[in-house]
């Protein structure tokens, strides 16, 4: 999905608008079951006796990021222009991927 944010201002053509909606579509639905995935392999382990507590929790920090991502793309549009909001969310993005690259292993095990 980085890669596609990433990508956005460089697209020029109708063509290029297309395969950057398509990157960005498949990666939010992989990337939406991968995160569901995870919080309930992470409910099963460290919260068996109150499953429905932990990804209640678990979802409000998710979901989270789907109220402050708008806010952050309409302050960086403010200041900077669109180009710059869609760089910014394709850099969030892969501060993210590394955040999971890094903990996941540690909290799931290898």
């Amino acid at each position: 999905m980085s890669i596609g944010h990433l990508a956005m201002p460089f697209a020029t053509a109708e063509w290029g608008y297309i395969l950057v909606a398509i990157v960005i579509s498949v990666a939010n639905g992989l990337g939406s079951g991968i995160v569901m995935t995870l919080g309930s392999d992470l409910a099963s382990r460290y919260a068996p006796d109150d499953m429905p507590s932990f990804l209640g929790g678990w979802r409000t920090s998710t979901d989270s990021g789907s109220a402050l991502g708008p806010l952050a793309i309409s302050a960086m549009t403010a200041v900077a222009g669109l180009s710059s909001a869609a760089l910014l969310m394709g850099c969030c993005g892969l501060f993210g991927a590394f955040m999971m690259q890094r903990y996941i292993p540690r909290i799931v095990g290898k």
